[in-house]
């Protein structure tokens, strides 16, 4: 069937929300849309740039992901830390630290599936209550779009921004976003941030 559950389960999420946030971007943005064929033919002269870099971010992230998850990281990362006898503090900023670098390159998504399970089973393993693990690790995640030197959303943004040089901006979004937001997520799993319940 093409239609209802079945219908849904039969396409990937990955494909159908940005088709479905383009046919809602397009009949909300109608009357700015191009009246004649030449408008249409300039608009996607100005805009192939910008769609040429981020399809190609984007489809380089899923590969990136799908190789990962192929060559065994996440279990290899996962039987190294059960090895080390760190602290449990220590541990919780090493795995932090994990994930906000290999956030940086791969999407939300292609960073879940190369490091969530992992996350997850390493910080229930030395005692991180499982609700505090989630939040944690979504907290890392939320790195990828400011984590130098290969973050997408940093280019794509400094593009549309217009600014040429982009390593400027590497070192404010390290000392404040990437540092801070890892700190937080590590100060939720160690339990010295309260999660509301």
């Amino acid at each position: 069937s093409s239609f209802g559950k079945k219908g849904v389960k039969s396409i990937s999420i990955i494909v159908w929300v940005p088709i479905l946030m383009c046919i809602i971007c397009l009949i909300q943005g109608r009357k700015y849309l191009p009246k004649s064929g030449k408008g249409w033919i300039s608009l996607l002269k100005e805009t192939q740039g910008n769609i040429a870099t981020v399809g190609g971010i984007f489809l380089f992230a899923l590969a990136g992901s799908n190789v990962l998850s192929k060559v065994g990281f996440g279990d290899d990362l996962n039987a190294l830390i059960q090895n080390l006898s760190l602290p449990k503090a220590a541990v919780v900023f090493l795995i932090g630290i994990v994930v906000a670098l290999v956030a940086g390159p791969l999407s939300g998504v292609a960073t879940t599936v190369a490091m969530g399970p992992v996350t997850y089973s390493v910080l229930t393993g030395i005692g991180v209550s499982p609700i505090a693990a989630v939040a944690a690790f979504l907290i890392w995640m939320s790195t990828e779009g400011a984590s130098p030197p290969s973050s997408s959303p940093i280019f794509m943004s400094c593009g549309l921004a217009g600014v040429e040089d982009v390593q400027k901006t590497f070192k404010p979004l390290i000392f404040h976003y990437v540092i801070p937001v890892v700190c937080i997520g590590a100060l939720i799993a160690l339990g010295i941030l309260p999660i509301a319940k």
